[in-house]
């Protein structure tokens, strides 16, 4: 067993490095190219389209809202990653990680767009309750043609296996997070967490962006808020720890304190793969909740993917910042423990920071979970197609995905994030692939919306 931990530790510690940032750049530019760098150009009109899209909220019996379709995918999106996974980066990979993180979060947003333009073109309505559903599996199916169909079911089987992963991190940070600050066994809390899970997913799509709707908004506003006066109050060490992430990035860090020190290439590794773990681009998995909005064109959603990765890039730089200026990286913590070293030395008291990170992480965390669980639930129907069986499993997943969750509560944290990170390399190369292939719908859905953007302006 200790020889099959080192074989996913080591293959994880490989594939997301250096060939996952090769792959994502080489990938993100062509489809930049390929789309006249529609992300980057039109970036006004995008802001214009998101907020219009504010205030039109109302889903219909067919599908979410583009904002509530955002909400949930934001709800996988924001996660654990955002606190413990950033911690976990500069931990391992200094201050220079952080400049990667924006590297993943610059190659993220053309790469994220294009899925989810592809998963709303390729989306098919459900034959028994008349709901969008789509995802990676559908467009690989439908954008390669039958020949790729086993690609698609290799990643439906791989994706729906590491959801049990996933729920057990979530879970496992959370009883992290408040640990001495409440005495709950873990065990309760994991119990506590799969009843939600339970309860959400007993009510479909539409409970998931209702609970989407309510948490993602307020729990990222609150966190992004209390962080952003954490650094005006730590403003003067800004210039300093900005220059230490450039520098960093390219020649990797000393050792100082607790802080092991960190060379350039272990920078890179853990930047690029926390920043992507924690945005979610070229992850394939980002289609499965936009698939569900009901749109009038494909580009008009693949808008708010792109958004999705700025605000998870807000969010993951937040929680770097605060570490970076309260000083807190050379005490030798890491993860959840390393961020609620930080807010602590703010709130001038251990307590109210392992509250505050707690709370957070306990609402990102629960998002992330649910999501997760429906997410593996699109797979378990794709796989199987004979309505009576799918029922049937997906109950049964449904109940694995629960008790994952109490397991979590009490597993170690270190293989979990391991393993995450090897499941999510696969799905990033199957993802980069089949968006390579699938680049000239991406370019010519793109260029058709911007033709209705010209005949607009002429008129």
């Amino acid at each position: 067993m200790d020889n099959f931990f080192s074989f996913i530790i080591n293959a994880a510690n490989y594939l997301c490095g250096m060939p996952v940032l090769y792959a994502a750049s080489v990938v993100s530019i062509i489809l930049t190219i390929s789309t006249r760098g529609f992300v980057f150009r039109h970036f006004r009109h995008i802001v214009h389209q998101i907020v219009n899209g504010f205030r039109q909220k109302k889903s219909t019996e067919k599908g979410l809202s583009s904002f509530s379709a955002c909400c949930a995918a934001l709800g996988n999106t924001l996660g654990v990653g955002n606190i413990a996974g950033i911690a976990i980066a500069l931990a391992s990979g200094g201050p220079g990680a952080l400049f990667w993180i924006w590297i993943a979060g610059l190659l993220g947003v053309v790469i994220k767009y294009s899925e989810v333009i592809l998963g709303s073109f390729y989306k098919e309505s459900d034959a028994r309750t008349g709901v969008y559903r789509g995802g990676i599996m559908y467009y690989i199916e439908k954008g390669l043609g039958k020949n790729w169909k086993w690609m698609a079911i290799m990643y439906a089987l791989i994706y729906g296996t590491s959801n049990f992963i996933i729920e057990a991190t979530q879970i496992n940070s959370v009883v992290g997070a408040f640990h001495g600050v409440l005495e709950f066994p873990p065990i309760i809390v994991g119990i506590l967490a799969a009843i939600l899970i339970a309860f959400v997913l007993l009510g479909g799509i539409h409970r998931l962006g209702d609970v989407s709707n309510k948490i993602v908004p307020f729990a990222a506003i609150l966190y992004v808020g209390v962080s952003f006066i954490v650094l005006l109050v730590n403003i003067p060490q800004l210039p300093g720890v900005l220059k230490e992430v450039l520098v960093s990035a390219f020649t990797g860090s000393a050792a100082a304190g607790g802080f092991a020190g960190a060379s350039a290439s272990m920078a890179i590794r853990y930047g690029i793969m926390r920043g992507f773990y924690s945005n979610g681009a070229a992850s394939g998995d980002v289609a499965f909740a936009h698939s569900t909005a009901e749109v009038e064109h494909p580009v008009l959603q693949g808008m708010w993917g792109a958004v999705e990765v700025v605000v998870d890039t807000i969010v993951c730089s937040s929680t770097a910042l605060v570490i970076l200026t309260t000083g807190v990286l050379d005490t030798g913590l890491t993860g959840t423990a390393l961020t609620t070293a930080a807010f602590s030395a703010f709130f001038h008291n251990a307590w109210y920071g392992a509250l505050f990170v707690g709370s957070i992480i306990a609402l990102f965390a629960f998002t992330t979970a649910m999501v997760c669980a429906y997410y593996g639930e699109v797979c378990v129907m794709y796989l199987i197609k004979n309505e009576r069986i799918s029922r049937h499993v997906t109950v049964i997943y449904r109940c694995l995905i629960c008790v994952a969750a109490v397991i979590g509560s009490v597993a170690s944290l270190e293989f979990l994030w391991s393993f995450t990170d090897f499941a999510l390399a696969f799905c990033m190369f199957t993802c980069l692939f089949t968006l390579f292939m699938c680049r000239k719908k991406i370019s010519e859905l793109t260029g058709e919306y911007v033709g209705t953007l010209t005949r607009d302006r002429v008129r």
